[in-house]
């Protein structure tokens, strides 16, 4: 049964909003982890999940179940929240009450309630966002007016005709803060060490990864690839770095990445950051995929478009 308007736009918000809570299909290193492909499989409703781009595969699944097999659409968004809850908790960095009231009120513009989430006593389970400051350093906590993807791509827009290019590094940094938030990869924002500036960390898969980004006129080359190499090799041998480069990577510099060194890091352009924030992948996804290219055939950057063609 074709839903209503809108219900189709309320299914886009509620997508939205459970888009951080799990992976998606997950590589093969994942096989075995619980994904939204998984869950969607033990409802019954496999079919339904088309895979590829995270956020439509997300819309997608719960707008053909609600059309299709209304009956398990409760089961099915329950379920994305019961092993939400435990993936993050997992990960240090549990959902909120404010995360599940929000979640609540995107259920009710679809038209449900469902009992299981809005009970008293399940809600005072969950932990309260702090409402305390909290340290400069650390940035991206949820909330009800958490960024969205559209804010972001906006922001980027924005930042592609400021004339000062410095200031719109440093505010890129920013952006990137906020998407890693939304991805739930628990953003730690600019730091000092002694001799040297890290632009931020995130943190997927119980991995560190130190990030640098970088808008410059021209490519990324070897100088800059060389000392972020440098800068993650020097922390531990379980630290990761992540490149963001608007403009991209020279060849060379590529190529003096990986000669006669073990390679720590991943590497991402603008067009694939536009893929991310246009909701094609995810950032979660996109990341793994890198990594595992990056483990099988030594490429630190392998572009979106060639992993989720």
């Amino acid at each position: 049964m074709p839903l209503h308007l809108h219900q189709a736009q309320a299914i886009g918000r509620l997508a939205s909003h459970l888009y951080g809570y799990l992976p998606g299909s997950g590589s093969q290193q994942w096989r075995g982890h619980i994904s939204f492909g998984s869950i969607a499989r033990q409802q019954g409703v496999g079919e339904y999940w088309q895979g590829g781009s995270k956020l439509p595969a997300i819309a997608s699944l719960l707008e053909e179940t609600l059309g299709r097999r209304p009956e398990r659409f409760q089961p099915l968004v329950l379920s994305m929240v019961r092993e939400g809850l435990r993936y993050w908790e997992k990960q240090g960095n549990p959902l909120f009450r404010s995360d599940i009231d929000q979640l609540n009120r995107l259920i009710a513009d679809v038209g449900f309630k469902f009992p299981e989430l809005s009970s008293e006593r399940f809600l005072q389970s969950l932990p309260e966002q702090s409402t305390v400051e909290p340290p400069t350093e650390m940035v991206g906590t949820q909330s009800d007016d958490a960024t969205s993807l559209d804010d972001l791509k906006q922001r980027l827009l924005e930042l592609s005709g400021q004339l000062d290019r410095p200031q719109a590094g440093l505010a890129l940094e920013s952006l990137l803060a906020d998407l890693f938030a939304l991805a739930r990869l628990a953003p730690r924002g600019s730091f000092q060490l002694v001799g040297e500036q890290i632009d931020g960390s995130c943190l997927l898969d119980d991995q560190v990864y130190l990030v640098e980004a970088k808008w410059t006129k021209d490519p990324i080359g070897q100088s800059e690839l060389l000392v972020f190499h440098g800068k993650v090799s020097a922390k531990s041998s379980i630290t990761r770095g992540l490149f963001v480069s608007i403009n991209g990577f020279t060849a060379p510099g590529l190529e003096a990445i990986t000669r006669g060194r073990q390679p720590n890091s991943v590497l991402m352009d603008g067009a694939d950051l536009w893929q991310i924030l246009e909701g094609r992948v995810g950032l979660d996804d996109l990341m793994r995929s890198k990594v595992r290219r990056l483990a099988e055939e030594g490429r630190v950057f392998v572009p979106a478009r060639e992993l989720f063609p």
